[in-house]
């Protein structure tokens, strides 16, 4: 007898079984998390995912199936529901969400799914399953994508301890006493020691936004009134930023001898991790009780912000790092635009404008790799330079491989050096662009300080430029563009190093300027 699912499966359930184990066929690089995947609603009945996956490009993937006209009605109901209570229940940023739609009958869902995904921004497609020779096929349907907003505060805390044992014992303290409070989620985690600084014993707190409908129970377990939260550094995030302070309050730690602040940032983060790592999480407050995805890895990602738009606040302001693809809808849309943000904000016409045609152009079965630099400070640049020769100014690339992984297309942008000035006061340049060298050197490592400082780059003779590669040719062929008020024959060939062999006396004063000061890099070298 024919089974009533497309002729080989008795029911539903065995045809997500099928499609879970054959992922692949519906975008290369899926790969299964679970089936039936468990979501809570705390204001009504729970539910669950069919299947959830992972792309190749670190998206989540909730999956919907249907196997009937009858059952696709139910689409749209299941899709507002479960999608929400993800985002919800799971604190995961919006535009790291994908949704498939997988169903063997569409004649009920093609309008109102369009619709739907027309007034919502996560990126959703429609896929048909049919049945061919014993086997299944997908058939893709193009929907429109869906929404909702970022969870992690970008406000971070450092809490430092006497010792690592004390570090440990307080989280496990922290943590025990938080685990039945349903008002909030928050995180601690600790860093391992550092061989160069053995004393810096710190871990990382930070917390994901507090529901609307738990806001008045929060400010009462911490205390307050719930018009009363500590005013934030970012607008909008008082009672996240209230409940900080309060786990800091209920954490054993030690205020650090030394005058580093407590409040992190991405950089700082990004910048510690370079030379040691976190070694555990702990878990503060409401978290479900099966959590596939904000583990360690995946808050570190999120602590870090390399591919966050800086319109949140949340930004990586020193570094950009991401992989996506056309293929990936709204989440490429979201990296795409969050990169030329990224790199605009010096070189909007020369850097930005230039890689947003550059990415308009890239076919939807290619892989996109992102990377930025981001370095206000010239003169700190060249500090580092003379104890590091890796060190380079800002720059950026995007490298295009095809769906073999072949590198085919690559553009980059960086700062060149003209070769023909040479500066003789280091003082005088620093007092035109900062007014003095204690506001550089302030302004260095503010958490707060937005201002730019490309002044100086200018002055020194640099000049942004950007190449255009095509690797397909033999040998591997590439275009420039300058700018236009670059001076004559200027060939953008020379960079920082050329910069600092030929000016010895102005590097001189630079070592002078920043005598003893922290060069920021992992390993002290003494300058050349």
């Amino acid at each position: 007898m024919k089974k009533p699912v497309l002729g080989l499966f008795e029911n539903e359930d065995e045809l997500r079984d099928e499609i879970y184990n054959n992922l692949s066929d519906i975008e290369d690089g899926l790969t299964g998390i679970a089936k039936n995947y468990p979501v809570h609603n705390a204001n009504g009945a729970n539910g669950s995912l069919d299947i959830l996956a992972r792309d190749d490009y670190g998206n989540f993937v909730i999956i919907e199936v249907k196997r009937s006209d009858a059952a696709a009605r139910q689409a749209l109901h299941e899709l507002s529901k479960y999608i929400s209570l993800f985002l919800e229940d799971q604190q995961v940023d919006y535009h790291k969400i994908r949704c498939f739609v997988i169903s063997t009958d569409w004649h009920e869902l093609d309008v109102s799914l369009s619709y739907f995904c027309g007034t919502v921004d996560v990126d959703t497609k429609g896929f048909v399953v049919t049945a061919n020779n014993g086997k299944i096929e997908f058939s893709k349907r193009d929907l429109p994508p869906i929404d909702l907003l970022p969870k992690l505060c970008p406000d971070y805390r450092f809490l430092f301890f006497e010792n690592q044992e004390a570090m440990i014992e307080s989280a496990r303290a922290l943590e025990e006493k938080t685990k039945n409070f349903e008002e909030f989620r928050a995180a601690l985690l600790p860093l391992s020691v550092n061989l160069n600084s053995p004393e810096d014993i710190r871990a990382i707190l930070c917390a994901w936004r507090i529901r609307d409908a738990n806001l008045q129970a929060c400010a009462k377990l911490m205390g307050i009134a719930e018009d009363n939260f500590v005013d934030s550094y970012y607008q909008g995030w008082e009672a996240e930023f209230s409940l900080l302070g309060w786990l800091m309050d209920q954490c054993d730690h030690v205020r650090p001898e030394f005058t580093e602040p407590t409040i992190a940032t991405s950089e700082k983060i990004y910048s510690l991790l370079e030379h040691r790592d976190t070694c555990g999480l702990f878990k503060l407050g409401e978290w479900p009780k099966k959590d596939l995805i904000n583990d360690e890895t995946e808050i570190k990602r999120c602590l870090l912000a390399k591919d966050v738009s800086s319109v949140g606040r949340r930004a990586n302001r020193h570094s950009f790092e991401a992989k996506s693809s056309p293929v990936a809808g709204k989440s490429w849309d979201y990296i795409k635009s969050s990169f030329i943000e990224f790199i605009s904000r010096s070189n909007s016409n020369i850097w930005g404008g230039n890689a947003a045609d550059f990415l308009a152009g890239i076919p939807d079965d290619c892989s996109v790799e992102f990377f930025a630099s981001d370095c206000r400070h010239i003169e700190h640049r060249i500090y580092q330079r003379l104890h590091n020769k890796k060190i380079e100014l800002s720059n950026f690339s995007i490298l295009v491989k095809d769906r073999s992984r072949k590198l085919i297309r690559g553009f980059s942008g960086e700062w060149a050096w003209d070769g023909v000035t040479f500066p003789d006061d280091a003082e005088e340049i620093i007092r035109h662009t900062y007014e003095s060298d204690g506001w550089l050197k302030f302004s260095l490592f503010s958490a707060v300080d937005e201002n730019r400082y490309e002044l100086s780059y200018y002055i020194l003779g640099f000049y942004p430029i950007v190449k255009n590669y095509n690797f397909e040719t033999t040998p591997k062929t590439y275009s420039m563009i300058v700018p236009d008020q670059s001076p004559p024959d200027f060939d953008g060939s020379l960079g920082l190093g050329d910069f600092i062999e030929n000016n010895e006396k102005y590097c001189e004063q630079i070592l002078s300027i920043f005598e003893n000061f922290p060069t920021g890099l992992s390993e002290e070298i003494k300058p050349d």
